[in-house]
């Protein structure tokens, strides 16, 4: 239990008084029933009475409260810019969100990353006019987002702004500039940095390269976060080699979204749960995340060898229209995934011309017993110049909660703030991650409630060095939760996931309460969260 106060003295009434409240501090500790005073910004009174008068007073009989939940891995860099109310983090009891995973943050943009990110983001209706973070910092406070945000810096974003997207390694004089410059990008403000090796161009870092970022963090503090460079076939593998990184460098790691991906893979989990407990050093603080849902969502093209995109996607396109290579990477998905995998991929986001396709299987418009059926899909991701994001239900439910309830493991969405009137099918976990697990450790009693808690609170605000965060006591800033436990459900689906969750009834960041009975409430209040 936190420390509470049973007779303090106040002068003023407090903003807002909360009482009848099975209190939950985020700490990994049991829960208990009492009161909580927020003055301006921050928690100043928990306790068991209510010796004080409060501006506004909720009964919170029958609910929980506990801290505001923080989103270890997300990626609304961009979007938060274009949906700043960020109701579909709020709604979901979100109140802090980590940006710039899997290796992509929303500056520095140059070079390169400039380019591509201007380009694509122009399409969605967002005008990309930065280069620094200080410049993208500026534009994310005028924004005035709803939600804290709390970045870390991409190592592909210095990858392209050195070498662009070519796949040669980093020469000496490349690697002493991606040194220097992530030295720079440090000091603006970062938590961390992250890696995106499933990707290009983070996939083309070899071991110098991952020692120099490792190098930067041994010097700078923060942890490194790691979409590993495969989830699947060489998963072991690659654990390995970022555990070598931060063995070396004695700094701590997040590895993000962790998974045994494809029915073939499903046997390793214990194996890979195993080289996560055993193979760091003592002492190195090592840690993963995992959204509650048996299926990723990333570009379509995440399925093909990423090795493709070396000097760009124009210079892919021209090379998998070519007839060895289209050969070759048929035989590769045939061999790698099974007709089940084939028949659990659902298009989610996809260019305008093919509108139709949204939300349908791709078993759905390619025969899956067609025996070319592999070498279809290869031309459907040449028609639409690989214009598509999709969900890959490519992953098992026992694992899937086995991950959850490992010590080590945070929730996380890895899904960006969106509209509730998207015009793409996001993955449900968009809209309501946290949610569903909450349903999920409560009706199947898989944590219990405090655990829970703890794993979307207190543990990623220790993790990412939020010292006044996380955690319900006197003195934190004032971002909390009010659920109902017996109403909490996660609506939404893959076929329709754009539906609020239920069971969040209030939700307060930095003190102001902006949702009232489940009910949005005027201009935001968040935060830009930086270190140092």
């Amino acid at each position: 239990m936190p420390c509470v106060e049973d007779r303090p003295e106040f002068k003023e009434p407090f903003d807002t008084a909360i009482y009848n409240a099975k209190i939950i501090s985020g700490n990994n500790e049991p829960e208990f029933y009492g009161m909580l005073g927020i003055v301006g910004e921050k928690i100043a009174y928990v306790g068991t009475q209510m010796p004080f008068s409060a501006k506004n007073k909720i009964d919170a009989e029958g609910m929980v409260l506990a801290p505001g939940f923080i989103d270890i891995h997300g990626h609304s860099d961009f979007s938060i810019l274009m949906y700043p109310d960020a109701e579909s983090k709020l709604f979901q009891g979100v109140t802090t969100e980590v940006t710039g995973n899997c290796g992509l943050s929303g500056a520095p943009l140059y070079a390169d990353a400039y380019r591509r990110w201007q380009s694509r983001w122009k399409n969605k209706g967002l005008h990309i006019d930065w280069n620094h973070p200080s410049d993208y910092f500026e534009k994310l406070i005028a924004v005035k987002p709803s939600i804290n945000i709390a970045p870390l810096l991409g190592h592909s974003n210095l990858r392209s702004w050195i070498k662009g997207y070519a796949g040669a390694s980093l020469d000496k004089n490349e690697i002493d500039k991606l040194w220097s410059t992530a030295i720079k990008m440090m000091d603006t403000g970062f938590w961390g940095i992250s890696l995106g090796l499933e990707y290009p161009p983070g996939i083309f870092a070899d071991k110098a390269e991952l020692d120099a970022i490792g190098s930067v963090l041994r010097e700078k503090g923060g942890f490194l976060g790691a979409h590993i460079r495969n989830e699947g076939d060489t998963l072991l593998e690659s654990v390995g080699e970022v555990i070598e990184v931060i063995n070396k460098h004695q700094i701590p790691l997040q590895i993000s979204h962790l998974k045994t991906c494809g029915r073939k893979n499903w046997h390793k989990i214990d194996s890979v749960l195993f080289e996560i407990e055993h193979k760091p050093l003592d002492g190195i603080d090592v840690g993963f995340d995992r959204y509650p849902y048996n299926a990723l969502n990333t570009d379509l093209d995440w399925i093909i060898p990423q090795e493709i995109f070396d000097g760009g996607s124009q210079n892919a396109l021209e090379r998998l229209k070519t007839k060895e290579i289209k050969s070759k990477y048929a035989q590769y998905l045939r061999n790698r995934y099974t007709d089940q995998d084939a028949q659990n991929i659902i298009v989610t986001a996809i260019r305008d011309d093919k509108r139709e396709l949204l939300g349908k299987k791709i078993s759905d418009f390619i025969n899956i017993y067609d025996t070319k059926f592999w070498e279809k899909f290869i031309d459907f991701l040449i028609e639409i110049e690989f214009e598509a994001e999709a969900s890959f239900i490519f992953m098992d439910e026992s694992n899937l909660r086995k991950i959850l309830k490992h010590s080590l493991c945070m929730i996380a969405s890895d899904s960006s703030v969106r509209s509730y009137n998207d015009l793409s099918n996001p993955h449900p976990r968009t809209y309501s991650t946290f949610v569903r697990f909450l349903e999920i450790a409560l009706n199947e009693k898989l944590l219990p409630i405090h655990t829970a808690i703890y794993k979307i609170t207190g543990f990623p605000a220790k993790k990412i060095g939020l010292t006044d965060r996380g955690i319900i006591g006197k003195n934190f800033y004032a971002d909390i939760v009010i659920f109902d436990p017996e109403k909490i459900k996660d609506n939404s689906s893959y076929d329709n996931p754009k539906l609020k969750p239920s069971g969040i009834i209030h939700v307060w960041v930095n003190g102001k309460h902006i949702i009232n009975e489940a009910i949005m409430q005027g201009p935001g209040t968040g935060k830009l969260l930086l270190k140092g």
